[in-house]
């Protein structure tokens, strides 16, 4: 990315294929979350054009947790970029936080594919590996070591605890600010919320109570600042996320998200879903 408005779009088309299931919030995960397995597909549309689909599997203990997705394009988009993305992390649940120890990641075409790893040390510091590795430049905001500590990768850093004495759709679950490192850029996703359960926030098919956020990207190092006379990203550019609770897991699940481009409005809605082998919505 060359400029910091690109951030957003850089997780807003990971978020449009599926990939940061945004969000999971989990209910006291230390104490309350029972062990599971999480079966999850979604697709993708852009301006109303079905663009793409994704999956995912998540696998929860009282003491951690395991998560692989994948998501590609289809259609004339999957003729013509051929783009894909495999993203997976491991970590433990310690005091309702999720802990992340190994994340990687791997995107691209057929013909041009990168992949990046990072490694959690004990005091929760990233090391980073990348093939090929990037190249370094001077317009780019040079990381700290500082940087680098108590970070979670992307994907962790989108399940969150359910704040204490809270009902489950209370939108002060929604307010975080959680900070990311990819393994190129640092980043903070601030999360806010905008409503719980209106009329007209329904999702044909599915008749779940609902809890919506919405996050916004604050780029802090690893990135190009913009040049002169380079025009600004719109203000609305937050990612709009629409969550549910699922079944005993104690989870909050993703089942639509909206994100404003220049190409019309990205969505993100989930197909299937299903708890421990069992169905539990297929729209």
């Amino acid at each position: 990315m060359s400029k910091p408005g690109q951030a957003y779009k850089k997780v807003g088309l990971v978020f449009c294929l599926g990939l940061v299931p945004l969000t999971l919030p989990a209910h006291s995960l230390a104490q309350a979350q029972k062990p599971a397995q999480i079966s999850i597909q979604y697709k993708a549309t852009l301006g109303g054009i079905y663009v793409g689909s994704a999956k995912m599997q998540i696998a929860l203990t009282q003491q951690a947790y395991n998560i692989a997705a994948s998501g590609s394009l289809s259609g004339v988009l999957k003729s013509l970029v051929g783009f894909r993305v495999d993203v997976k992390t491991y970590g433990t649940l310690a005091n309702a936080t999720m802990i992340p120890q190994r994340y990687s990641t791997e995107y691209g075409t057929a013909n041009s594919l990168r992949s990046i790893k990072i490694n959690y040390s004990a005091n929760r510091k990233a090391a980073v590996s990348a093939k090929p590795p990037f190249f370094p430049s001077r317009r780019r905001i040079a990381l700290k070591p500082a940087h680098l500590k108590n970070t979670v990768d992307p994907l962790s850093a989108l399940f969150l605890p359910v704040k204490k004495n809270l009902d489950t759709l209370s939108p002060d679950n929604c307010q975080r600010l959680m900070p990311v490192f990819d393994g190129r850029m640092r980043y903070n996703l601030k999360i806010s919320s905008i409503v719980a359960q209106k009329p007209d926030r329904k999702i044909r098919g599915f008749d779940g109570p609902v809890l919506v956020c919405q996050i916004k990207v604050e780029p802090i190092a690893g990135y190009s600042p913009p040049k002169p006379g380079i025009k600004k990203p719109p203000k609305n550019n937050a990612i709009e996320i629409w969550l549910t609770p699922m079944g005993s897991t104690g989870l909050l699940i993703p089942v639509k998200g909206r994100l404003p481009t220049p190409f019309g409005m990205a969505e993100i809605s989930i197909r299937r879903l299903y708890l421990n082998g069992q169905k539990v919505a297929a729209l």
